[in-house]
């Protein structure tokens, strides 16, 4: 009988307890840089919507670097467009495959310390 009364008292206080933690409501440069790293090939009909998800962040990231790996649509436009650091990816160094290749060139463009767990790669598809 005692655990019930618990639930139901936990279910009841436990909104008012809420209330009263604080909100982040601020829009800023986060105080630990992140650099967001995005290699896209072909990702015209994504890169947009994911630049402008990360853009609306409460957490700001420090910088968005979006590595083109030789996309044939309008990925690199449509990412600079969206305020994103365009990179080109390159040829790839014989044993590298597309993705890869274009996570490092972008993990060595940071300009936080991708090493240090700084930075962040998302997959244009991360929506």
């Amino acid at each position: 009988m005692s655990n019930i009364f618990i639930v139901i008292a936990g279910l009841i206080i436990g909104p008012f307890l809420m209330m009263r933690l604080p909100k982040l409501v601020f829009r800023e440069k986060c105080a630990v840089s992140v650099s967001v790293i995005i290699p896209a090939r072909n990702e015209a009909h994504n890169i947009t919507e994911l630049i402008d998800q990360l853009n609306v962040q409460t957490l700001l990231p420090y910088e968005i670097i979006c590595v083109d790996d030789g996309s044939e649509d309008e990925t690199a436009f449509l990412a600079k467009k969206a305020g994103a650091r365009l990179i080109e990816a390159g040829n790839h160094p014989q044993g590298w495959i597309g993705k890869t290749w274009a996570s490092q060139v972008g993990a060595k463009a940071a300009s936080t310390s991708v090493s240090r767990l700084g930075g962040l790669s998302l997959d244009a598809k991360t929506i």
